[in-house]
């Protein structure tokens, strides 16, 4: 069990180095914000970014809507297909700056990191 604590203003790349684990999970739990993908025709040119960004910030309510959120929760399964992997997992997310990620599979075991706004933590038995 490896503990990683870092005081507010450094890094946390220090803290949580991009394993292969954690760039799944932040891109499955990014997509799942979208709704849904839009089919492009092979010759249309893919959407400016800042309009996909636009269209999403509108279809969730808009600013006004986002500013009054004050915590969130995310949960869902997720599995890594070409590793057999599948479990649940959780993101809890409170303003201003606190987080708590859970992932929980019988391969990879119990993990878990957080930040309270000044110490990031993480809790993984594959890394120690």
């Amino acid at each position: 069990m490896n503990r990683v604590a870092h005081r507010a203003g450094h890094k946390l790349k220090q803290a949580y180095p991009p394993t292969p684990f954690r760039i799944v999970a932040a891109g499955l739990l990014m997509a799942g914000g979208f709704g849904g993908a839009a089919v492009l025709a092979e010759d249309e040119p893919l959407p400016d970014c800042g309009w996909v960004l636009d269209q999403s910030l509108e279809a969730i309510g808009g600013k006004a809507v986002i500013a009054k959120l004050k915590n969130r929760v995310t949960k869902g399964t997720l599995e890594i297909a070409g590793f057999g992997i599948s479990g649940p997992t959780a993101l809890y997310n409170a303003r201003p700056n606190r987080q708590y990620f859970l992932f929980e599979s019988e391969g990879l075991g119990k993990q878990e990191e957080g930040t309270n706004g000044q110490v990031a933590w993480s809790i993984d038995p594959i890394t120690g």
